[in-house]
């Protein structure tokens, strides 16, 4: 009785990973096209084109982004590639032919990928998939991919599918103590001198020195009426967050009520949504305190800002006027606005939403882009 036949597995160590040339866009295509063989009925005919592409369009992919091939005994058996975006690296492709899976041919692919996006300094990855390609997702969540929105079959040749995107350097919160207070100086003064100098007739020097000087700091911090949290990107800082849980909104005769006095954020950390996730830690903070009220004062020029926080549930309850020396007069408006917490409702997140915390007669809202001030 003869013994049953197994199949051959390569070792690990006979499968190579470069960087691939011009000269490999014939092996890539054919990878490709093998690789989305097996779901070729699922996908419209458009879809199957896109992602099998003929090797001239292989050789145009080349000024856009790096690509890689893995080769077992001498033959191209995988290939991956990516399109750059800003902060964020986007997986335009991933394919193993059938004969070569199981070898961990496409890990070693995603972490090539991974090594250049982290060197490069890129923030997130980021892939669209199928539901319908779940050993993908599985590779995908295997190597720390989150699931993202639903993709509607209008939005990619006539099929539906999935985002998928992965952080790289993991955004945090964290309050912080008088110790911490030059810390807090200078992404202070960074933040707000990229974003207000045009208010000032002297650029803001004057102002961002005697706000966010180390000593006018460590008194803030040391003030129990203050609370100061710091945003990081790794361990980078990014802006900050000033609330004061008991001030009153005296403009409006409310005595029980909650401040963001400051949420300042540096030109690299948009597009994160920090600004989201430090307005929501203030709002849950209130709820959890018992407040009726959360408010704050933006320039009446930054529509941006105005924009944002109308998202979150904000609304425009008053006006003012500052006078301060060197502030030009025409830019020294400010509006009052603020959330009521018990006419709120909760919302789970979800791809439309921007804050958890919306008015019920406003449950769209409309996201902004940009620092928030």
């Amino acid at each position: 009785m003869s013994r049953p036949q197994t199949k051959k597995v390569l070792p690990l160590d006979a499968v190579s990973i470069r960087l691939a040339t011009p000269d490999d866009a014939t092996e890539i295509s054919r990878v490709l096209f093998e690789s989305f063989s097996t779901f070729r009925e699922a996908y419209t005919p458009e879809a199957f084109e896109v992602v099998t592409p003929s090797p001239g369009e292989i050789l145009t992919r080349f000024g856009e982004g790096p690509m890689w091939v893995a080769s077992a005994n001498g033959k191209i058996v995988g290939t991956s590639s990516v399109l750059p975006e800003p902060n964020w690296l986007y997986i335009r492709s991933l394919g193993v032919v059938s004969e070569a899976r199981g070898l961990g041919i496409a890990s070693k692919l995603m972490a090539a990928i991974e090594e250049y996006a982290v060197a490069k300094g890129f923030d997130k990855l980021f892939l669209y998939t199928t539901y319908f390609s779940t050993g993908a997702i599985e590779l995908y969540e295997k190597h720390g991919f989150i699931r993202g929105r639903d993709t509607t079959a209008d939005e990619w040749y006539g099929t539906p599918g999935l985002a998928m995107e992965k952080p790289l350097r993991p955004v945090s919160i964290r309050e912080v103590k008088a110790e911490d207070a030059e810390r807090l100086s200078e992404v202070a003064t960074r933040a707000y001198l990229q974003h207000f100098q045009h208010l000032w007739e002297d650029d803001g020097a004057a102002y961002s020195q005697r706000s966010f000087n180390v000593d006018e700091l460590t008194a803030q911090l040391n003030d129990p009426g203050n609370r100061y949290y710091m945003a990081f990107v790794g361990s980078e800082p990014v802006g900050f967050l000033k609330v004061r849980p008991d001030r009153s909104l005296p403009v409006l005769n409310l005595a029980d009520a909650y401040e963001i006095e400051r949420i300042y954020l540096v030109r690299e950390a948009k597009g994160k949504k920090i600004g989201k996730a430090m307005v929501q830690l203030a709002v849950d903070q209130a709820r959890e305190m018992g407040k009726d009220v959360v408010w704050l004062k933006v320039m009446d020029s930054n529509q941006n800002t105005i924009g944002f926080y109308e998202s979150c549930g904000f609304a425009i309850t008053a006006t003012e006027t500052l006078d301060l020396p060197l502030l030009k007069p025409e830019l020294a408006g400010m509006f009052v606005m603020k959330i009521d917490l018990k006419d709120q409702q909760y919302v789970t997140r979800s791809k439309r939403s921007t804050c958890r915390y919306r008015r019920q007669r406003d449950p769209e809202g409309s996201e902004s882009s940009g620092s928030q001030g």
